[in-house]
């Protein structure tokens, strides 16, 4: 199938980019430099993207599928489409603070540490970061108080 284009980037791939919450108010233009700067990769279920503890070399946002979010071997939550993980290692250089394990086969986008430098450099991208940090700590204060 024959995909229009925007600067050399297809159209399906801007489209996918705009799924995500933190890309979904940007400029296709704007769109076609993130898409420079992810690698997109497909996993299986059962994948384990990141484990806990361990350090944290790369940031993934899901774009398809699932994945089960475990800390100490349980499971605390469930990331989906749109939802930005492993990012917290690379914001405070520190080791992760859960292993996230694909409960189905993945489409998933990956950004180094510079690229997610880049990437959050963005004011609009910076927000949804730090507001989507903080619903995440606002749930697993709800989950601690039970």
């Amino acid at each position: 199938m024959f995909w229009k284009r925007h600067q050399g980037v297809p159209l399906s791939r801007i489209e996918l980019l705009r799924r995500v919450p933190m890309f979904a108010d940007l400029p296709d233009d704007l769109l076609a430099k993130v898409d420079t700067l992810v690698s997109e990769m497909f996993v299986d279920a059962g994948t384990t993207l990141m484990v806990e503890d361990e350090p944290g070399r790369e940031a993934f946002i899901i774009a398809e599928g699932t994945a089960d979010v475990l800390v100490r071997g349980s499971v605390v939550a469930t990331a989906g489409p749109g939802a930005l993980v492993g990012e917290m290692s690379l914001l405070d250089n520190q080791p992760r603070s859960a292993t996230v394990v694909a409960s189905t086969g993945l489409r998933i986008l990956v950004m180094d540490p510079g690229q997610f430098a880049t990437v959050i450099s963005d004011p609009h991208a910076a927000q949804w970061v730090a507001a989507s940090l903080s619903k995440r700590l606002r749930a697993a204060r709800n989950v601690a108080t039970l």
